[in-house]
């Protein structure tokens, strides 16, 4: 029997799951402590386009999976250009405390995918715990992760802790993720307690 199409989203990829449910349990802690959402509207950021192409770059990456094959240039050249553009987009906002702290988790993430070929090593089980060639397939077409064997280096910062909140299956994830998620749940907090509500004091949405 042929085995079927890796879907994507089970890769152990979470930089769409994890940072969605960041993004509402920060909503919800900012609620509980007294912020407002409109504090967090009105904050005022920098380069944020370079942070909207740096996502839409890494998707295509995800979507070209089992389409063209994993080539070291070809990996490398897709994070090369989405980090590239994420860290960019981050730096225009150092002003901002936390967005030091995303960019050390981006950084983090980027090494480990720059000295293993291109492509972020996971954890076998993360793709699928059931079914370990599935593992072995995805690993041999997708262009955004790999999964860890003894070739592997600095294992210690690929997607190697398990995340399952408010998920139906457990999905993988960084010491860098652990890291961004951390400095985006300060910034969410923080603004909607009104602590970034300078007009102008970090730039423009378009800049």
């Amino acid at each position: 029997m042929p085995h079927k199409r890796i879907n994507p989203s089970n890769s152990g990829d979470v930089h769409g799951d994890m940072f969605l449910v960041a993004c509402v349990v920060a909503v919800a802690l900012g609620l509980a402590l007294g912020g407002k959402l409109s504090n967090l509207v009105g904050v005022e950021l920098r380069g944020f386009p370079y942070i909207i192409a740096s996502l839409v770059v890494r998707l295509a990456g995800v979507l070209l999976t089992g389409r063209v094959p994993p080539t070291v240039l070809l990996c490398t050249g897709i994070h090369v250009i989405s980090y590239g553009l994420l860290l960019y987009g981050l730096y225009l906002n150092f002003a901002i405390p936390e967005f030091r702290v995303i960019a050390l988790g981006s950084f983090l993430n980027f090494l480990a995918i720059v000295v293993n070929g291109g492509r972020m090593p996971v954890l076998p089980r993360a793709i699928d715990p059931l079914e370990p060639s599935n593992a072995v397939l995805f690993s041999n077409t997708s262009l955004t992760h790999k999964i860890i064997d003894s070739a592997t280096r600095l294992q210690f910062l690929g997607d190697i802790f398990k995340f399952s909140f408010l998920q139906r299956t457990p999905k993988a994830f960084s010491p860098g993720d652990a890291i961004m998620v951390a400095g985006l749940i300060s910034f969410i907090v923080r603004a909607m307690k009104g602590r970034f509500s300078s007009p102008g004091s970090h730039g423009t949405m378009g800049d």
